[in-house]
Parts: structure tokens; C-alpha cells; sequence
């Protein structure tokens, strides 16, 4: 076991994969708009878990919890059921109780951004109470795997269709 440096979740994206799904749609095949945030909030919890070793459930359970305080979510074109999508996520700003993710879901083939959001997380206790955003986040795996996940500048170059300043505060 590890700990990750929460400092170096900044501008270091998280990529996870879905395919779009009739249940999940509405009645033409466009990805149903609550579904966005579904995928997004999914993806942070199996992302995280799956390449970095760190398990959101385990750590609200016994030390830190991360609930989202606010979600925005712009929608820039449609998906449809049959396409697989990609979301990658990062963390945009840290601060001392709470933090910023942001996300884009794109096509996973053609990698036009078809959402984007800003998610604002809080720090609490398994009580409820505001803590500090902990310095570490514990890892079962045996070597920190975050310096191998893409950095923001590099991903969004690949992305088509962002809204211009989306990445802008990104360092290279």
C-alpha cells in the first residue's frame, strides 16, 4: 500500500469508457441529460479505484468523505445509444475543505466533446463535518500509477469542440 499526493491530482486526467445504452436514452436514442451525470459521478468512483488503487467507499466509511456539493453540466451535442463514450476527468483547483473536478465526455471514435462539467466536492468526517482536503488519499496498489495518467493539455488537444478557456489554466 501507498499514498497518492492529492497535490498531484491536479491536471492529471482519469479516462474510463461506456457504452450508451437503450435504457438510458430517450425516445429518439439521445443519451437521456441526467444520465451525463450519472456517468460522470460513476466514473469517478471506478476511475480512481480501477488506475490508482483508491477506494472512495473505503475511505468515507473510516476517514474522509467526498460528497459533491454542486454539479454543472453543459451539453454541447448529442450521444446515442450504441456509442461508446469516453469521460475523463481531473482535478482543476484544490482548496483547503473542498476541491473542483472537471470532466468532459466525448466520443470515444470520433473524440468530440459531447459534455462538459464542473463538479465541486467538499471534505467531511464519517460524521458529517468539514475536514481538510487530506494531504494523501491511501493506494492498495504498490506503486503510485498517477504520473502514468495523461496530463490535461496533452488530453485536450485530442478533444474537438471544446468551449474556448475550458483548459486554459492548465500548466503544460
Amino acid at each position: 500500500m501507498i499514498d497518492l499526493p492529492f497535490s498531484e491530482f491536479r491536471h492529471r486526467v482519469l479516462v474510463s469508457r461506456e457504452r450508451v445504452k437503450f435504457a438510458d436514452s430517450d425516445p429518439y436514442g439521445h443519451l437521456a441529460s441526467g444520465r451525463y451525470v450519472d456517468m460522470i459521478m460513476s466514473h469517478r468512483v471506478e476511475a480512481l479505484e480501477d488506475l490508482l488503487g483508491f477506494s472512495i467507499m473505503k475511505s468515507a466509511g473510516s476517514v474522509v468523505a467526498f460528497p459533491a456539493r454542486n454539479v454543472e453540466l453543459s451539453y454541447l451535442r448529442p450521444a446515442f445509444v450504441g456509442e461508446t463514450l469516453e469521460v475523463g476527468s481531473w482535478v482543476e483547483e484544490l482548496g483547503t475543505s473542498s476541491f473542483e473536478v472537471r470532466a468532459i465526455v466525448s466520443g470515444a471514435n470520433d473524440r468530440k466533446a459531447r459534455a462538459i462539467a464542473r463538479v465541486f466536492f467538499v471534505t467531511v468526517d464519517a460524521r458529517g463535518k468539514p475536514v481538510s482536503v487530506p494531504d494523501t488519499l491511501p493506494s492498495s496498489s504498490s506503486v503510485n500509477a498517477l504520473p502514468r495518467q495523461p496530463l490535461l493539455v496533452e488530453y485536450a488537444a485530442a478533444i474537438s469542440g471544446l468551449p474556448d478557456g475550458w483548459i486554459a489554466t492548465a500548466p503544460r
